[in-house]
């Protein structure tokens, strides 16, 4: 999904068909069920991704949320050839099955986490928004609260470290990086008001946010590669929330307040420059993410210059 008005244009093929489809659920086959709701959500998935980046009209799918059932398991086929069955041996079938459970907790867990993120946009970031830092505060507590009930109730193959060690499959990475780029979303209007008014982050509350805000940032940013593994999807996103965390990182280090609390400038450096090489590589997919990347390489030279004049000032 690296052209996203391409990937719009099918989505929007796909939502007509299936709100037509799911009008009327008699039309669907009970052999088709567990593909259709799959698709379904899918398809929600993905457009729920394009809307959080773009501004783009609704499909209308998501008003099918409540009515269509959670991805289950696949029923088993008929084996119709006896020796084609007794091929099998008993240990692939387990091995399989396994894999199959994983998968499929993994989608569930990612349906989990967009719906929340979509109360997050809806919540904090409507247009017309009036919130002020102390109308905010139980909002984002709440959300914050959600979103560790969502990461406690992942089953154990697909549950990751918070931690910066290894995790043990793409699909625990893919989920890492999702949480922390939902937590950084909750807590970042902290750190907007902050560049507004530097005297916000005198307020305990406030400089307790913005650091939980850095602090999911840096962890999305510290393994930069991680986010090409097993994530083909996403790419696109992947690529903008790279370039959007790592705008944050730089505004933060030309904040005397949040400067204060990031990691020694060297880290800082080195992250960044992780980022506009792995962004670089991107660039060649697509005309959006070409630009993301001279964006961020454009910035990161006004940065060290303002950083620069300002230690010569000092």
């Amino acid at each position: 999904m690296v052209r996203p008005l391409e990937a719009w244009t099918l989505l929007s093929n796909a939502s007509m068909k299936l709100q037509l489809l799911l009008g009327k659920p008699s039309r669907v086959p009970g052999q088709w069920k567990e593909l259709s709701t799959r698709v379904y959500w899918n398809t929600l998935l993905f457009e729920s991704d394009l809307l959080a980046e773009l501004d783009l009209p609704h499909s209308g799918i998501v008003h099918f949320e409540e009515l269509v059932d959670l991805p289950g398991g696949f029923e088993p086929e008929d084996e119709e050839d006896e020796e084609d069955e007794g091929s099998i041996r008993p240990g692939e079938e387990l091995v399989d099955a396994m894999i199959g459970q994983d998968e499929l907790w993994y989608f569930l867990a990612e349906i989990a986490l967009r719906r929340l993120l979509n109360r997050v946009s809806h919540m904090i970031y409507q247009k017309d928004s009036t919130l002020t830092l102390a109308s905010l505060g139980p909002i984002a507590s709440e959300l914050d609260f959600q979103l560790s009930q969502w990461y406690e109730g992942l089953p154990q193959p697909v549950r990751f470290p918070l931690s910066g060690g290894p995790t043990s499959s793409p699909i625990q990475t893919v989920l890492r990086l999702r949480y922390f780029a939902c937590r950084t979303i909750i807590y970042r209007p902290y750190i907007l008001a902050v560049f507004q008014n530097e005297y916000a982050c005198g307020d305990p509350t406030v400089k307790d946010c913005c650091f939980r805000c850095l602090e999911a940032t840096l962890n999305q940013l510290e393994h930069i590669s991680q986010h090409r593994e097993g994530h083909l999807p996403y790419l696109w996103q992947g690529a903008l929330s790279m370039v959007s965390q790592a705008l944050l990182i730089m505004g933060a280090t030309m904040s005397p307040t949040l400067s204060s609390l990031l990691p020694p400038a060297t880290q800082i450096d080195e992250i960044i420059s992780g980022v506009i090489t792995e962004v670089g590589r991107y660039a060649r997919l697509a005309p959006s993410l070409k630009l993301s990347a001279e964006i961020i390489r454009d910035a990161e030279k006004r940065r060290q210059i303002s950083l620069a004049s300002a230690a010569r000032r000092g």
